[in-house]
């Protein structure tokens, strides 16, 4: 009550380093400790291993009792209030205090039957609260309803929670609205729609996870047995839990979840209705006595049953006239099959046995951004441009439509392309190939889900200039572009210039013509059953014949030169923060993107070793680095920190230092060598993953680069003479840049 949670400089300075050992002896015992190991290992080896390395380690003597500290119940609603200057947003929770199954219960098929009905209830209430802040003018800008222990940590209390952000000086208004939803759920419960919805698309869920049981990644077995150690539960294997689920499921009414709401949502007691926000006037945060006061009155305001709009209308009515395969090339680079098409779109097809129920897609056309004119409305496009649903259905309305089939599709615009993204599995491979349809020709505007999600914008931006970090990036863009407007930041003042109708003509646009487009399919592909699906909605697509370019004289080039941008701002904890980049003109190559990934991970192990173990003078050091092959060829090492105000320059200057070390002396060998074994394991993993292949095909096919083929064997030819050289040609050109943001001096 007296401080912050995370402590006081002064106890950091000055406490006594024998509590720290204590502390450690006391808690960090044998008796608490459980080890996970998963992998690839011999199980007898290990365990013998284990017992070899751990068995000098002693038994504490009287060792301190772990208890749990109780949570009381509360007959009165708790409100709890907490402003902050650089907080950037007002949260408003209402939590509904619950005692927690008994651990030896939670172990039993009860526990599996709970969790079950909890993801019912969490998916059908997420998805009413969605609806609501898809209209304009919706209470809240977003809102959302979990189950957790109370407050995150509490062993003793569970809580069911709702969480909403909320506008400006809103917060009445938005505690109201939401107590109300609130009390409709708990005296009509969900309607039988919204409950074999969720229960579908739950189902659809543990089908998913059943399917991939073999594909299952050794950090996920990990995290499970883990979590099963520190809170119990159960652990019988997806194969138990789904053919468990499945029995049940249908023996599970309406009625007895709704009774379970009840429960859970108490009406006279074991309410907890926290609210954090900024600091200033203008966000108008209430007295927890009037707060308190308000939250009883709407609890007794009168609520009507949740109405629930269901339609049967199929997601497409008519399939398109299909088009055709005209060319077809089997075993093309990466062991792909090429299809081109009667309306000249190229195809690609990458049949894989990573998992058994994935298939993903990516698909590309040169175009892109038509110009930088109203820099707002081409900055926040991908905001905008799919708010509206598809064909005949609204955003909601296509949700509904899509309970329990896993199928997504998303477009995307840069500067240079157009394109699409999306995944599925097998059994819905039809609306896979629907909604890649309608999304290149009917995608729907929606001047409602516009405003409303214009307002969440607006709100959003306006509450980040509060954060001190929001300066930071603003210089940090700056530094690198200078006023080009397609790199400045979005100010809330910036919103009420967006154009809906140029937003969505610019996307018909260029969607328009998909005769240049290029799709690429990886995963459990059945090219038999596949093909007839991309003759219907690929090969039936327009083609205009335009024969768009990539428009490269609109991409920002980075500034060059010697660039110091060094500022104060006003903040509650005074730190300095520090953002360098170092950049450089090389070839765009297979073996400097190598070059530039080794740099990034020695520096970010130079600066670990000394900024942080040597000096103390940051927490942590991120050097992260990359190409850029727009609009010419580019490396770029942006290194970020957090330090002491006092110590900045003196951090900074290491900084530099240990660049010119590398350009000068070579790397250290150690860190160059672990890097590079490290490298080998993530390339030798990645070849499992469909993703990576995806991303290698678009980038061959569409750009002309192939950065797999030859990656071993470049990878390992490199010595650290490579990367001293590599440096020292990037440091030479002397183009650096700092932007420090630190307080302002204290009066």
């Amino acid at each position: 009550a007296q401080r912050m949670p995370i402590g006081t400089m002064e106890v950091v300075d000055n406490f006594p380093h024998e509590a720290l050992r204590d502390y450690y002896k006391k808690w960090y015992r044998p008796d608490l400790q459980g080890l996970v190991i998963v992998g690839d290992i011999d199980v007898d080896y290990v365990e013998n291993k284990i017992k070899e390395m751990f068995k000098d380690v002693p038994a504490p003597v009287n060792p301190a009792e772990r208890f749990e500290i109780p949570v009381d119940d509360n007959d009165e609603p708790i409100v709890a209030i907490a402003t902050d200057a650089e907080a950037t947003t007002t949260q408003l929770s209402i939590s509904f205090k619950s005692d927690p199954t008994p651990r030896e219960v939670r172990g039993s098929i009860f526990g599996l039957v709970e969790d079950y009905m909890k993801q019912i209830i969490m998916t059908a209430v997420n998805e009413r609260l969605s609806e609501i802040t898809h209209k304009p003018n919706a209470p809240f800008l977003s809102a959302s309803a979990f189950f957790s222990p109370f407050m995150y940590i509490a062993q003793t209390k569970d809580a069911f929670n709702f969480a909403a952000t909320v506008r400006e000086g809103e917060a009445d208004k938005a505690m109201t609205a939401l107590a109300a939803e609130i009390e409709s759920l708990r005296q009509f419960g969900l309607t039988k729609g919204e409950y074999d919805r969720a229960r579908t698309n739950v189902l659809k869920q543990y089908e998913n996870q059943y399917n991939e049981r073999d594909k299952r990644k050794n950090n996920a077995y990990a995290n499970e047995y883990s979590t099963y150690f520190t809170d119990g539960g159960y652990i019988p294997g997806i194969e138990v839990e789904y053919q468990t689920v499945n029995a049940f499921a249908p023996q599970l009414p309406l009625e007895a979840v709704n009774q379970a709401i009840a429960q859970l949502i108490d009406p006279a007691k074991n309410a907890v209705v926290t609210l954090t926000g900024p600091s200033k006037a203008e966000a108008k945060i209430p007295s927890e006595a009037n707060f308190l006061a308000a939250f009883k009155a709407a609890r007794q305001q009168k609520v009507e049953a949740k109405k629930d709009e269901v339609s049967d209308q199929k997601l497409m009515e008519q399939a398109p006239k299909a088009g055709k395969i005209i060319s077809e090339k089997k075993d093309q680079k990466f062991g792909t099959t090429e299809l081109i098409l009667s309306n000249s779109i190229k195809v690609y097809l990458k049949s894989t046995d990573f998992k058994s129920n994935e298939i993903l897609m990516s698909a590309v056309s040169p175009g892109g951004l038509l110009s930088s004119k109203n820099a707002p409305t081409q900055a926040t496009m991908g905001s905008f441009m799919n708010i509206g649903g598809l064909g005949n259905f609204n955003a909601i309305q296509l949700d509904k439509v899509l309970t329990g089939r896993s199928a997504s599709v998303k477009p995307n615009l840069s500067m240079l392309s157009e394109g699409l993204s999306g995944k599925t599995t097998v059994e819905d491979m039809e609306t896979f190939f629907q909604l890649i349809y309608l999304q290149m020709t009917a995608n729907r505007k929606d001047p409602e889900a516009f405003k409303a999600t214009q307002e969440k914008l607006f709100n959003s931006l306006k509450n980040q200039e509060a954060n001190p970090m929001s300066a930071l990036m603003d210089s940090v863009r700056h530094t690198i572009y200078g006023d080009n407007p397609l790199t400045k930041s979005l100010k809330a003042a910036d919103i009420e210039k967006i154009n809906y109708d140029q937003v969505m003509s610019c996307y018909q646009e260029r969607f328009a013509d998909a005769g240049d487009f290029m799709f690429f399919f990886v995963g459990n592909i059945d090219e038999a059953k596949m093909k007839p699906l991309i003759e219907t909605y690929l090969a039936s697509l327009p083609n205009l014949k335009r024969g768009d370019k990539k428009n490269i004289a609109q991409v920002p080039a980075i500034r060059t030169g010697l660039i110091d941008n060094k500022f104060r701002k006003a903040m509650d904890t005074p730190t300095s923060t520090i953002f360098d980049l170092v950049s450089g003109k090389v070839e765009y190559t297979l073996k400097n993107d190598i070059l530039m990934e080794i740099f990034s991970a020695v520096m970010d192990q130079v600066y670990t070793a000394t900024v942080r173990e040597k000096e103390g003078g940051a927490y942590s050091v991120s050097a992260f680095g990359g190409l850029e092959q727009y609009p010419q060829p580019t490396a770029m090492m942006q290194i970020f920190f957090p330090t002491d105000p006092a110590r900045a320059e003196e951090m900074n200057a290491i900084v530099f230092a240990e660049l010119e070390k590398v350009a000068k002396e070579g790397p250290n060998v150690e860190y160059f060598n672990k890097t590079v074994e490290n490298m080998n394991k993530q390339y030798n993993e990645n070849l499992r993953e469909n993703r990576f292949w995806l991303s290698g095909m678009q980038a061959y096919n569409f750009e002309g680069n192939d950065f797999v083929s030859d990656y071993l064997t470049v990878l390992n030819s490199l010595k650290p003479a490579d990367l001293q050289k590599f440096v020292a040609d990037i440091l030479k050109q002397n183009n650096r840049s700092v932007v420090m943001m630190s307080p302002e001096a204290a009066n």
